[in-house]
């Protein structure tokens, strides 16, 4: 059986002006006024061995999250609506530490893409219990440390709080906070800087293409900037329940 041959029947626009979308001033606008990020594609994790499967807790490749983060790139996007905590208004629960990003559609976002925006910090706090490798005892937070407001730890539910001094309760680096005295299974919060970091969650632009004529009255397709919705990490990923100190790097480029 012959398969179908497609005819096309342009529409009749005659008198009507044509009028093209110019990618260069898209493509000038994002590289002139977007922010600063880093982007990073996001892999799913084979240790999980299936989707009804938990992500390991002693993977080394994807610190028990499930996802894998390759090949950090610095780029520009265009980013909106950034919409820090409204989890306690009822109208926009769905858009929790949400934000839209154009990019140059040169750079294929997919989901839960890790997006980092450079040169702008915001505060996390966190609840964690210590625990406890080899000699060392620690937590490890959602977001690499830029620096640390407190650190408080709870000595009972009758005592007031203790605070905890830098540098001889702790010291941090990354998103690891290693204690000099604390013990395995003490209850800690902790208040610290970060760079904003978010999650691809949705790709409300995926394609966005237009037919231009160019210097030769002849019709191109070409790709115009994509967008997508991003989440803050903490939103998205709860903990990271890796055990352990060393983490592969499973970039290649």
């Amino acid at each position: 059986m012959e398969p179908k041959k497609i005819t096309k029947i342009p529409e009749n626009t005659t008198g009507y002006l044509r009028l093209d979308f110019d990618k260069g001033q898209f493509d000038a606008l994002i590289e002139n006024k977007g922010y600063p990020v880093v982007w990073e594609r996001a892999i799913p994790c084979p240790c999980t061995k299936g989707d009804k499967n938990p992500p390991q807790s002693s993977c080394k490749n994807c610190e028990g999250t499930g996802w894998v983060f390759i090949n950090p790139y610095e780029i520009k996007g265009i980013i909106t609506s950034i919409n820090k905590d409204t989890k306690y208004r009822e109208w926009s629960v769905e858009r929790i530490g949400t934000f839209a990003i154009t990019v140059n559609s040169k750079h294929k976002l997919n989901f839960m893409d890790r997006i980092t925006v450079l040169g702008s910090k915001s505060v996390h706090s966190e609840r964690a219990l210590v625990k406890k490798i080899q000699d060392k005892y620690f937590i490890r937070t959602i977001y690499p440390i830029v620096d640390i407001l407190d650190i408080f730890k709870l000595e009972s539910v009758y005592k007031k709080l203790k605070l905890l001094e830098f540098g001889v309760d702790y010291i941090f680096s990354g998103n690891q906070v290693i204690f000099n005295t604390l013990e395995s299974g003490d209850s800690i919060s902790i208040s610290y800087l970060h760079e904003l970091q978010y999650h691809i969650l949705d790709l409300n632009h995926d394609v966005r293409n237009t037919v231009v004529i160019d210097n030769y009255s002849r019709e191109q397709n070409v790709e115009l900037p994509i967008s997508a919705i991003a989440r803050r990490t903490h939103t998205v990923i709860n903990s990271y329940e890796f055990i352990g100190d060393e983490i592969f790097n499973n970039s290649y480029k």
